[in-house]
């Protein structure tokens, strides 16, 4: 009997709740719709984030400051300085380097030369040994300089490099092998030689002296390395 009676009642209840099933049905799909226009709008958020800060947080820098910085175009000056004194130096890719001894003399490297070259010149400036490279004038090092490594080393490397290029990239694996042999007989000097065919050479040089105005010398060699490790920067 029981049985007959929910079959009974089966039509009414059917019909009682087909509206209600209308309108419950409307409320899941509005909250499906706004649920997902929601998480829509965090996901673009997300990926919002611009290029530059990732980087001031990968670097550890106040964000606000260094896109303010980036900004002010404050670095366009210092970069085409650099670029002049190295083309003055008949600097014309990159990297390229200068070892310059105690007593002056200069040893030239040509390119993204292996740590085994740079050692052997490296060991001619610590020896006083003749070089047969061109003598050039180059500005001497400033406060503005960025320099890795003991200021009172005796041998100082000059790199203009280029953060875009790739050769500079793979050469950045030997400036960390002559670091770490040469502890306390070498300071590494980084100048900018932004090439005309690379559009976020300058950019990236403008990025790693605004990093350096905010966190100092470490927050410039911080973002070096950023930006060559994870290059091309996306937002």
């Amino acid at each position: 009997m029981s049985t007959q009676e929910t079959n009974q009642n089966q039509p009414t209840t059917s019909i009682i709740s087909t509206p209600v099933a209308i309108i419950i049905g409307s409320i899941v799909i509005a909250l499906g719709i706004f649920g997902g226009l929601a998480m829509s709008s965090g996901s673009s958020s997300n990926t919002s984030v611009s290029k530059w800060e990732k980087a001031a947080t990968a670097v550890n820098i106040n964000k606000k400051k260094f896109e303010q910085c980036l900004a002010s175009d404050k670095y366009v000056t210092r970069v085409a300085s650099d670029l002049a004194s190295g083309q003055a130096a008949g600097v014309t890719g990159t990297p390229s380097s200068f070892i310059i001894g105690a007593n002056g003399t200069q040893y030239r490297i040509n390119g993204a030369q292996s740590a085994e070259t740079v050692k052997a010149l490296i060991e001619n400036a610590l020896t006083g040994k003749v070089s047969t490279d061109a003598q050039v004038t180059l500005p001497p090092l400033d406060a503005k300089d960025h320099v890795l490594g003991d200021a009172n080393a005796p041998i100082t490397i000059i790199e203009y490099s280029d953060l875009e290029c790739t050769f500079c990239i793979r050469f950045k694996a030997v400036q960390e092998t002559i670091m770490a042999e040469y502890a306390g007989k070498v300071k590494w000097v980084h100048r900018h030689f932004p090439l005309d065919f690379h559009a976020n050479a300058k950019p990236y040089a403008y990025a790693a002296e605004c990093a350096a105005e905010i966190g100092g010398n470490d927050a410039f060699w911080k973002m070096v390395d950023y930006i060559f490790k994870n290059q091309p920067l996306k937002s």
